[in-house]
Parts: C-alpha cells; structure tokens; sequence
C-alpha cells in the first residue's frame, strides 16, 4: 500500500492543507522519522539552529547522519502551511538558501548540501553550493523558483519523491550531475518556446526518475522501484501533466515500447 494511502497519514496530510503550519510540521515529522529517513543513523531534529553556537535561526527539520564519529547534515528542510501564498514561497526557498549559507560559513568544507521546501504534502527537493547565489532545483528539475506549481505532491507523486530520496541518502552531497547543464537558470531557456515539445498522456507513461550516472545513459528507477539501463542518445523533449501542470521533461522508448517519463533525467546525461 502506498504510503499516502496510510489512513492516519491521510489524516495528517488533510490537515496540513486546512490548518496552519504546525500541522505541516507535524505531517513531515512522522513522514521523515517513520517512512523516509527511518534508518537508525538518521536523527530528525526540529527547530534546529544551522550552526550549533550563537545561530539566532531555527531550521524547521535538520536532517542528521551519526557517521561512526559525529553527526553529519544530510539535508535541511523549511516549510510552510498548505495553504500558502505566492510570497511564502519565495520566503522558504529564499529562508532555505540562508540557513545553508549560514551552515557554511561555519563548515567551509560542506560548498554543496540538500535542502527541501514543503508546503503541506507539495515538496520541491534543492541542491545548494555555495559558490552560487540560487539553490537549483533537483526534483523537480524543471519548472519555475518561487511558484508553488512547480511542486510535486507527495499524494500523487510519492513513488518519485521516495527514489529521490533514495539518491539523497546514497550521496551525502549533491553531485556534479546535478549542477551540469541544466541549472535553475538555464534548463528552460535549453527548451525555449519555439521548440514545440511532444505532449505525453499522462495515462500511458510510467513515470521514472534517474537515479544514476552511466557514460551509455542514466539509470533510472518507476515508482515501483523497477531500474532501468537507458541510452542518452534515444532520450527527448517533451511534455506531460503531473499534479495538474504541463511540465517540461524527457521522453525514453524501452525496447518493450514502455515510454518512460522523467523530469530530473537532464542532471545526468
């Protein structure tokens, strides 16, 4: 059963879109602690300070990994209520960007980091680094910053969100891939509006997400954790409905004549 099925996990997630911010806060904390990071070496810590010493900020969720030694930042999260507005949007990413600067002014080591916004049950998961004044987005790749219709739903979305956050755990910063090509301010302009993109029925493709690097083409694994071997070369544009939004990503024909469906594949080409 998938996860949002969960009938006490509904219930969270109703409320997170009806009530105010604790109730979000709420919905991610058992999400976090019970289902996503439920690993032993994971600590959750709410209202945590970006750095440990004289830090007047509280990061919503801290996401921590005991290496053996010490605890180490895996990803940072800020949310906001479900009902948020334009401008709550633009205050948690720009929030997020700030709390993982402040972090490495203090860690000068750590230039790259995860970070997530959320909310209610919409997540858009960012990689920071430190020599850019932007997070980039990461999954979703595309779509615009500030705008709450880039997000995914992790009700209609979640096999997606969880494989990220597989990759999340298997790499403890984000990796070049990432960065490379198609940043936040250049993955549209790549596909500009004179190109018309191939629009996919959302009922006929199986969404994926890329999962791995490989020299031949990304590795990429559905929502029912099955991986895939692709070829970069048989990859293309185009455009499918996901959460309600027309969002820009790619196209893959298997040799079975599955069509996959992916928005972060670009990262790792």
């Amino acid at each position: 059963m998938a996860i949002s099925n969960d009938p006490a996990i509904k219930k969270l997630i109703d409320d997170s879109l009806r009530l105010d911010e604790f109730a979000t806060k709420r919905l991610w904390n058992h999400l976090f602690s019970k289902e996503i990071f439920s690993e032993k070496e994971f600590v959750i810590g709410p209202e945590q300070p970006p750095v440990e010493l004289h830090s007047r900020r509280r990061v919503d969720f801290i996401i921590e990994r005991y290496s053996g030694r010490e605890l180490v930042i895996q990803v940072m999260v800020e949310l906001k209520k479900g009902r948020a507005g334009p401008q709550d949007v633009v205050d948690v990413e720009s929030q997020l960007y700030s709390a993982c600067y402040e972090y490495y002014t203090e860690h000068p080591e750590r230039e790259r980091m995860w970070t997530c916004s959320i909310c209610g049950p919409r997540v858009r998961i960012w990689a920071f680094d430190a020599h850019l004044d932007y997070l980039v987005p990461a999954c979703p790749a595309y779509g615009a910053i500030g705008e709450i219709s880039s997000y995914l739903d992790f009700r209609t979305s979640e096999a997606t969100l969880m494989a990220y956050f597989d990759t999340i755990k298997q790499n403890l910063q984000p990796p070049d891939a990432v960065f490379e090509v198609s940043e936040a301010s250049t993955s549209d302009e790549s596909m500009s509006d004179d190109v018309i993109l191939e629009e996919l029925n959302p009922a006929s493709v199986t969404f994926a997400v890329a999962v791995k690097r490989r020299s031949q083409g990304p590795k990429i694994k559905t929502r029912d954790g099955t991986e895939v071997s692709t070829d970069k070369a048989r990859w293309k544009p185009a455009q499918c409905m996901v959460d309600g939004t027309m969002v820009k990503g790619f196209k893959y024909v298997g040799n079975s004549g599955t069509v996959y469906f992916s928005m972060n594949v670009n990262n790792y080409f």
